[in-house]
């Protein structure tokens, strides 16, 4: 799973801690230091197949 979803990302975007939920679900927690990379990579994760479900939240994103 974490291949998958390793592919798409724009290399701002740091994996923090990756967790499976069961055998379907994978949690990640990432950061980046630019917010439009968040919307980006979530489309970029909804255009891939095989994925039935994309959530983004708690975005505390970080400027500078």
């Amino acid at each position: 799973m974490l291949g998958l979803i390793s592919a798409p990302r724009p290399h701002p975007v740091q994996f923090l801690r990756a967790a499976t939920k069961g055998l379907h679900t994978l949690e990640v927690e990432a950061q980046t230091p630019n917010a439009v990379d968040v919307g980006g990579y979530e489309a970029a994760l909804r255009a891939l197949p095989g994925l039935e479900r994309v959530e983004t939240r708690d975005c505390a994103c970080a400027t500078g």
